[in-house]
């Protein structure tokens, strides 16, 4: 029986939910699998949701067989003269999107840590309830029941951006290059979209005026000021007690926490010299496993490291609850200026993202001035 996009977009979406409910059991360590195992298993999630896009985009081909046209450079320059936009991937907005965000999760460890809402709206709600249901009461037989007075049911939304890139090629390059520049054009665009989310996620600020875009997880950490705590007067580094104790203050979470840094606040780390078997064996543990007190430590190259009065150090926080959405797909819109031979390629997403809640980040600091 042959399915119809409606159902085929149902089946790709029912297929990415699944794969986040397997991704969850990894990360938390509560499924029954081995490492070769789950990397089968993704293997075969990614093997399926390629024959369910094929089958999206085959919808979509000339009757007859025959295979859909392959833009050339020439067809760039022509969508040019027109003022007409290209789409990346030409399989629809969900392809678009996985093609994109999927590549991404593949090449950055914290992209793919965190979680995806795809989805063609300009925003996104969560529903929170926090702090969370406080313990029930011990109540007697027919006696009454009070209300929860502690936990509380709020939306925390989520609100897209643009992100743009512009290329400029020369009219030599397009139309006396052997090579099709159209064909480099999605990995290129990938690429640079890829590092400038990559940042986002980890020091990205909203923008004032809309509150729109994504909100860092350095922003929030700082947000939480309950969660922050300062190192000694005239600290600038984390000790590794320091450290031990970040990690021990979540550890008792359901969530699966990690502990987010950059590489020059690990290596102070590391050049901890104080005195103790402690300090000896937490220095082993982070070497040989990058683990303390049972917490994983990410390095990032990407994450702040200025060690000036107030600036956080480290941030503990469980990224699974770290939602980007996604608005549509990426696009490439040629465009040509009057008395220039340049055809400039422009990409463009719209992407925005942020914390479940700032109340889930715990940080170390340095002291800030008083």
């Amino acid at each position: 029986m042959i399915k119809t996009k409606a159902e085929l977009r149902a089946d790709i979406e029912a297929l990415e939910l699944e794969r986040r409910s397997f991704m969850e059991e990894v990360r938390h360590g509560t499924g029954e699998f081995n490492e070769e195992e789950a990397k089968s298993k993704l293997a075969d999630f990614d093997k399926r949701r390629a024959d369910l896009e094929k089958a999206y985009a085959e919808i979509d081909k000339p009757e007859g067989g025959k295979e859909g046209i392959t833009l050339t450079n020439r067809d760039f320059v022509e969508a040019a003269k027109e003022m007409r936009s290209i789409t990346i991937g030409g399989n629809g907005k969900i392809n678009q999107v996985q093609q994109l965000f999927e590549g991404i999760g593949e090449k950055d460890g914290i992209l793919n840590a965190v979680t995806f809402d795809y989805s063609d709206n300009a925003s996104t709600n969560i529903p929170v309830l926090e702090p969370g249901l406080e313990e029930p009461a011990d109540t007697a037989e027919g006696g009454s029941i009070n209300e929860d007075d502690e936990a509380e049911m709020k939306t925390t939304e989520i609100q897209v951006y643009g992100l743009a890139s512009v290329l400029g090629v020369t009219a030599e390059a397009l139309q006396l290059n052997t090579v099709d520049i159209q064909s480099k054009l999605p990995e290129l665009f990938r690429k640079a979209f890829r590092k400038k989310l990559h940042t986002k996620v980890l020091q990205g600020t909203l923008v004032s005026s809309t509150q729109k875009g994504v909100k860092g997880i350095w922003t929030s950490a700082a947000a939480n000021t309950a969660g922050i705590t300062q190192l000694a007067s005239g600290q600038t580094s984390i000790k590794c007690s320091d450290l031990a104790g970040l990690a021990l203050k979540v550890s008792g979470y359901d969530e699966t926490f990690e502990i987010v840094m950059n590489p020059a606040t690990y290596q102070n780390i590391l050049s901890d010299v104080t005195d103790g078997e402690d300090v000896k064996l937490y220095k082993e543990s982070l070497i040989r496993s990058k683990e303390i007190e049972g917490v994983k430590v990410r390095l990032d190259a990407k994450a702040p490291k200025a060690t000036s009065a107030g600036s956080i150090l480290a941030v503990a926080v469980p990224l699974s609850r770290f939602h980007v959405g996604v608005a549509g797909g990426i696009t490439i819109t040629p465009i040509k200026v009057k008395g220039d031979s340049k055809t400039y390629f422009q990409a463009e997403a719209f992407v925005g993202g942020k914390q479940v809640s700032d109340t889930d980040l715990f940080s170390l600091a340095v002291k800030a001035s008083s």
